[in-house]
């Protein structure tokens, strides 16, 4: 396996943003028509946490900043481009690295996924809380009502998705033992990694948009409810792609950014043996 050189980051990055763009641009899925402009279905933030996980953080944070800047200049979407919409993409691309390497120093995620499991708990916690704090919710003018079998429902599902996401990663981890990124990253880890990160951004892009909406912070709550439930579905995805990523990535040769020296020099032992 060879040591990445600074030419193949950047070509390779390169290709990383012109894919995100076109994720985030053309193939992604607003909201707008059942009134959540501030939700967006996209896959493009597997693409960038793919490009901390294998380039490192610098790069995945041009490649996050970049998409949304360039998406912005080159393929606008209705209104200016807002800089302060950037720093959430930039976190996306920034913070997966280094959360993957603190929680690998305890080792806690190498056989189950304990972290995982108790940062779903804490998330579906608060949706707990959104929804049983409130009865009813203004949003553009009009009030919903949150019935007893819709607050109940909801918290279900959360719970629900919580513990069969904790079942599916470790089913993972089985079904992928023979591939090759098995011998180099924890899928615990990765998935962790992720969802610290939405931890993150979520409550910036908020924050953000609040700002965007003249300082408006009255919807903070609803609009981070929401998109915390969407990053909360679209975690899991964006774990499978990842693992697959990395998996490929593996075929170039070349030495992903998390990959220990500890571990090169075990397989330069086994193959010149």
């Amino acid at each position: 396996m060879k040591k990445t050189s600074i030419l193949f980051k950047i070509t390779f990055s390169s290709i990383l943003l012109a894919i995100a763009v076109i994720l985030s641009r053309f193939l992604s899925i607003p909201l707008y028509s059942v009134g959540l402009p501030f939700i967006k279905i996209s896959l493009t933030s597997s693409v960038v946490m793919f490009g901390s996980f294998y380039l490192g953080p610098l790069y995945g944070l041009v490649i996050g900043a970049g998409q949304d800047f360039l998406g912005a200049l080159i393929f606008p979407q209705g209104g200016a481009y807002n800089p302060l919409f950037t720093i959430s993409a930039a976190l996306c691309g920034l913070l997966p690295y280094y959360f993957y390497r603190l929680i690998d120093l305890t080792k806690i995620e190498h056989k189950y996924p304990f972290v995982l499991g108790l940062i779903l708990a804490l998330i579906s916690s608060y949706l707990t809380y959104f929804m049983f704090s409130r009865d009813s919710i203004i949003y553009l003018g009009h009030e919903y009502q949150f019935y007893l079998w819709v607050k109940i429902l909801f918290t279900s599902f959360s719970w629900v998705l919580s513990i069969l996401y904790i079942i599916l990663v470790i089913v993972l981890k089985d079904k992928f033992k023979k591939l090759d990124v098995m011998k180099f990253y924890y899928i615990g880890t990765i998935g962790t990694a992720i969802f610290l990160t939405y931890l993150v951004r979520v409550p910036v892009s908020t924050t953000v948009f609040c700002i965007y909406l003249n300082n408006d912070f009255s919807l903070f709550s609803i609009i981070f409810g929401c998109r915390l439930l969407t990053s909360f579905i679209l975690g899991f995805i964006d774990i499978i792609m990842i693992v697959i990523g990395l998996n490929v990535s593996l075929k170039f040769k070349y030495k992903g950014a998390l990959i220990p020296k500890s571990e090169l020099l075990k397989e330069w032992f086994y193959a010149w043996r």
